[in-house]
């Protein structure tokens, strides 16, 4: 039985009131910058470099394959589509809208407003109908002074507020300082939007009250104010605003025009507004190429690391943290013991053709890879008899070192471009911080580059072990890489040379083993 709001305690948290933030923007006030500019995720919306940041993040997130899964005994995993959920995450999340629209929905109200929120329709047998976004502007969190559960008063229509029981609402979450209701991107970046507001505004006025001939008249005598009256509303009436640029000027009782050219702070204003897009991006994780802000550095090789980038770095903590909501909420506990949901990234990390086409040969003759496999990478329908992976028998250990010496030196070549570029990267940041760089180096091949050296010798090792006829599960190949990239990390932290190749040979030499 839903309570009544006179039985639900007005406070966000036991231990706070909702935050000021919270209360400006439910007021419609939005916050004041010092740049005199009044920000909210509707102004900040005019900022095209945030415009952008969102549309991207939004886009991206919802043309995503977004799928059911089944847990398969072997520890693989199969599509369920004949779960409740598959329709409504990957085709139509409610009678009203595509499931598409309703993610990039959800996925701009949390880039803008931090949060997004979701009513859950229950049909009578208490599985997930329906699901309807709801008006973040219109939602207020609170916790019942009784029970402690959260509730969500959300204000219909007509004015009056609804309680939804948290079950009820699948909520979406961007940055938190206490994990229950997230902060405004908008409002924590307020001061560099204001900024970008202030700017387009000065050079819309710029332009729209620009008057050419652009200057000061001088005249030698004194002015009665009918004249000066006179003289400003012609001259101004004549030659203000874009659409009288280029008239001539007539000038009487000696009058003289004193043309005036762009100041250096005019100029600057340019400059400032290139700032303002890449210091926007910053905040949604944006890189300035994505922007069409033009960079003279950037080359094709640097732009294809910049994608690998924007998949890692941007697109796949909002994947995870829509798998992680979605299986808490939309999933019973009893469920998620056979079931979960994913996002389908592999569209992302797709290269050229060619280079597809080299892997998936790579794939198939090494065994780790069926043919209808790959045919479901390129849409293409699976063919009867192409379902078992190819395994090359007999092989000397000759023949298994031939075969497996141009991928791991492919695969080493991946690890010390990104390594190279990482390290790059910090030695500009750090610059002269020796201790710093020094602390960043250690944390670096100790947990983030160990975790990408084992993602990327993991698929080898498993067609690695295909070659050797050795029967490995997936997570004694996992245990495997993990253990590999380990040990090859604590030898780049000392600095060994050649230490590409001489991994390469340690690997394929793991055949005769």
């Amino acid at each position: 039985m839903p309570l009544k709001p006179s039985m639900v305690q007005q406070r966000f948290h036991p231990s706070q009131t909702p935050p000021e933030w919270f209360r400006q923007y439910a007021l419609d006030m939005g916050w004041e910058t010092n740049s005199g500019v009044t920000v909210n995720p509707d102004t900040a919306m005019r900022v095209t470099a945030a415009l952008a940041c969102i549309r991207i993040i939004a886009d991206t997130e919802a043309s995503l394959p977004f799928f059911t899964y089944r847990n398969l005994p072997d520890g693989g995993k199969d599509k369920a589509r004949d779960h409740y959920l598959y329709p409504l995450l990957h085709d139509e999340a409610n009678p009203e809208m595509s499931a598409f629209t309703w993610r990039r929905t959800m996925t701009a109200q949390v880039a803008s407003r931090g949060n997004g929120l979701s009513e859950i329709e229950y049909d009578g047998a208490g599985r997930v109908k329906a699901l309807w976004p709801l008006i973040t502007d219109k939602v207020r969190m609170m916790r019942d002074k009784v029970s402690k559960k959260l509730y969500y008063l959300v204000t219909v229509p007509d004015g009056h507020e609804e309680p939804l029981p948290a079950r009820n609402v699948l909520h979406i979450k961007w940055l938190s300082q206490n994990g229950l209701w997230a902060e405004s991107p908008v409002q924590l970046a307020g001061e560099s939007l204001g900024i970008s507001l202030a700017a387009q505004e000065f050079m819309a006025r710029f332009f729209s009250n620009d008057a050419s001939p652009r200057g000061a008249l001088e005249t030698p005598n004194a002015l009665s104010d009918k004249a000066y009256d006179r003289l400003k509303e012609d001259f101004i009436g004549e030659h203000g605003g874009l659409d009288k640029k280029h008239r001539f000027a007539i000038l009487e009782e000696g009058l003289k025009f004193n043309p005036i050219s762009l100041s250096p702070q005019d100029i600057m204003l340019l400059d400032l507004m290139r700032f303002g897009v890449e210091d926007v991006g910053r905040v949604w994780g944006i890189s300035s190429d994505m922007l069409n802000l033009a960079d003279k550095a950037a080359t094709y090789a640097s732009v294809e690391q910049f994608g690998i980038r924007f998949t890692t770095h941007t697109v796949r903590p909002w994947t995870v943290n829509w798998d992680q909501e979605c299986n808490r909420t939309l999933l019973t506990k009893a469920e998620r013991a056979e079931y979960f949901c994913e996002h389908d990234l592999n569209g992302l990390l797709r290269g050229d053709y060619a280079a597809r086409t080299a892997g998936y040969n790579s794939g198939i003759t090494t065994g780790w890879m069926t043919r209808n496999e790959a045919r479901a990478f390129e849409n293409m329908n699976p063919i009867e008899g192409l379902d078992e992976p190819l395994v090359q028998l007999n092989m000397t250990p000759d023949q298994q070192r031939a075969i497996m010496q141009p991928i791991y030196q492919d695969i080493f070549q991946r690890i010390a471009r990104r390594e190279q570029h990482d390290v790059e990267s910090a030695e500009k940041r750090f610059k002269t911080d020796v201790a710093d760089f020094a602390a960043w180096r250690g944390s670096f091949y100790a947990d983030d580059h160990r975790r990408f050296v084992a993602m990327q010798l993991a698929p080898a090792l498993k067609a690695h072990a295909a070659l050797r006829q050795e029967s490995l599960i997936g997570a004694e190949i996992d245990d495997l890489a993990e253990d590999l990239a380990g040990k090859y990390c604590e030898d780049a932290l000392r600095g060994k040379p050649d230490l590409a190749r001489v991994w390469i040979r340690q690997l394929s030499e793991r055949s005769e083993a």
